[in-house]
């Protein structure tokens, strides 16, 4: 009997899925919920130094995917954005990626030379992350966990 039981709870874990609900925030609200999401002027000064970066520039006029020193980029926001740590620092194929934390939140700033600028914040342990494109279209994703309709399907 504790047999059937253990294939039943192991045959459900199997057939988890989870999916995202986006919803639309409006500048102030992003500010209130997730204070680091807004791109400050500051993180355009920064993105617009890494693009003049000649390394950055090699690879974006290859189009190749690189993975840059992460010190250079550690540099520029030591200055500008102190409370700001680089973890990974890239180009992957037309756009410049700045992955690391604030204040032990994960954060990506996406750019490239086209006055795009992507930041994505997701909270340690949360199931929520928030997008914000330009400071114009900012957005939250949650994750849930959907219903099993059937455990042996």
């Amino acid at each position: 009997m504790l047999l059937i039981v253990v294939g039943i709870i192991n045959r459900i874990n199997s057939h988890t899925v989870y999916s995202l609900k986006e919803t639309s925030l409006t500048l102030e609200q992003a500010q209130e919920e997730c204070p680091y999401l807004i791109i400050t002027d500051s993180e355009r000064l920064i993105t617009e130094e890494l693009m003049e970066m000649p390394d950055v520039q090699v690879a974006l006029s290859e189009e190749t995917d690189v993975i840059l020193d992460k010190s250079l980029a550690q540099k520029l926001c030591n200055k500008r954005i102190p409370e700001f740590t680089v973890y990974d620092f890239s180009v992957l194929g037309r756009n410049v990626v700045l992955d690391g934390h604030y204040a032990n939140n994960r954060s990506i700033l996406t750019f490239n030379g086209n006055d795009f600028i992507r930041k994505t914040i997701s909270y340690e342990k949360s199931k929520i992350f928030y997008e914000n494109q330009n400071n114009e279209e900012i957005k939250k994703n949650t994750q849930y966990l959907n219903v099993i309709q059937s455990i042996f399907g």
